[in-house]
């Protein structure tokens, strides 16, 4: 039987002063890293990652909050000197006003040995294509500044179908050792559930349909709602998944790390079975808040970090901690160098 997981650990830290620099000067050179793959290469909608000696570090939604961005990889750095694996959880774009800075930012990251990246495809990714026609980008979501903004930037017309092509290209879900897995919006619902029986079956087009656009809910059990993207799941659909593709894959997934939810004040931890160890930790890694009336717009951007057992140990989620990132030279107001970042 699987041990407990315990609430993860939380410590806020200060933002970092040089990714305060660096993010002024940010945008001087524009960098369209983006090129069609020639010849294209496969979709991986599923990934599964080998064992990783180092931490593992997973953020959440970003929404084009750049200054977020620079100050979580730079803390990253300054937490795992000698490098570890990085998840992005989707939902890098939209919403704030440096959308294509953060798409360049993780783009570099992606040739540094040191700290491997997986980028799972969240809604706003995939919502995104290119309107030959028209030469401009579309999106099918709502709050999609990035496809609107995107008209007047230089060189779109080269950069945009390669962005779109590489983002399409990006895994929608992530299997860790030890029952760790992700995707930026949940499980697939118990009206899937019998579909399931390989490892195959993960990448069936409704399944992914659940892993981008299912919500995370504190609920005992949520019915599926199939009449449009977007439906929700509770604390017995997930221990329900769980149990089902622990049928069919190596390990049982146990740990699910997600976005979409956009938490306050930047994370939540709901737990499915504590005599199994099930449990899901969801993410948003932004200075900004969904609007709520009379309440502060301000958010903490949080991420989590996981560090795997010593060979020989079992994975008890002691290791599992949560970190919110204090604002630059701001206040409960919020962060004083964000006016770019945060609507």
């Amino acid at each position: 039987m699987a041990m407990p997981i315990p609430s993860p650990i939380y410590r806020e830290i200060p933002y970092p002063e040089e990714a305060l620099a660096l993010f002024r000067r940010e945008g001087a050179a524009p960098r369209f890293p983006w090129r069609p793959p020639s010849p294209p290469s496969p979709v991986r909608l599923v990934e599964h990652a080998p064992p990783s000696a180092g931490p593992v570090f997973f953020l959440g939604d970003v929404h084009g909050d750049l200054l977020a961005l620079l100050g979580v990889l730079a803390a990253i750095r300054s937490l795992a000197p000698g490098g570890g694996r990085i998840v992005f959880l989707g939902d890098v774009v939209d919403r704030g006003t440096d959308s294509l800075a953060c798409l360049q930012r993780i783009s570099s990251c992606l040739s540094d040995p040191l700290f491997p990246v997986t980028f799972l495809l969240g809604d706003h990714e995939e919502a995104l294509s290119w309107e030959r026609e028209g030469g401009r980008l579309r999106s099918s979501v709502s709050h999609a500044n990035f496809a609107e903004e995107s008209m007047g930037l230089p060189g779109v017309r080269k950069w945009g179908p390669a962005l779109v092509e590489w983002l399409q290209g990006q895994p929608r879900a992530l299997f860790l050792p030890q029952g760790l897995f992700a995707a930026h919006g949940g499980v697939p619902q118990q009206d899937l559930l019998p579909l399931l029986n390989s490892p195959q079956s993960l990448e069936l087009p409704q399944v992914q349909q659940d892993f981008l656009w299912n919500r995370l809910t504190d609920a005992r059990r949520k019915r599926p709602g199939r009449f449009g993207r977007g439906t929700e799941f509770g604390r017995e659909n997930l221990r329900e998944f769980c149990q089902a593709a622990g049928g069919f894959l190596e390990e049982r997934p146990r740990l699910l790390l997600c976005g979409h939810q956009h938490p306050f004040p930047g994370w939540q931890w709901i737990v499915a079975d504590e005599a199994e160890g099930m449990a899901a930790l969801c993410l948003a890694t932004t200075f900004q808040r969904v609007p709520v009336p009379g309440e502060s717009p301000w958010g903490v951007p949080c991420f989590a970090r996981y560090l795997p057992p010593a060979p020989g140990e079992r994975a008890t989620g002691k290791d599992l901690a949560v970190f919110g990132m204090r604002p630059p030279g701001g206040g409960a107001e919020g962060p004083a160098e964000a006016g770019r970042a945060c609507p």
